[in-house]
């Protein structure tokens, strides 16, 4: 069984592997991982990223995220999903 806090850290770091692979964007980010953008600025407020601006801060750092930075925009949505029938 997975924990909310293992579950908030996991969607932390695919918010901001999206979010860079996005340029920043917040709208796009939501529209791309099929979420509102206002369910985004709460998911970003719960992962307190709630300082969060379009650009990129010191705790969106991605350098420091345990997502590959290789991985495939598909292999991270199948990540946020849940989908694994790739």
């Amino acid at each position: 069984m997975i924990t909310r806090a293992a579950t908030q850290e996991l969607e932390r770091q695919i918010i901001l592997k999206v979010l860079e692979a996005n340029a920043w964007s917040r709208r796009k980010t939501a529209k791309w991982l099929n979420i509102s953008y206002r369910s985004l600025l709460y998911k970003l407020q719960e992962t307190q990223l709630s300082g969060f601006s379009d650009t990129p801060s010191e705790a969106a750092n991605p350098a420091s995220m345990s997502i590959p930075l290789q991985a495939t925009p598909k292999e991270i949505k199948s990540m946020w999903t849940g989908d694994t029938s790739n």
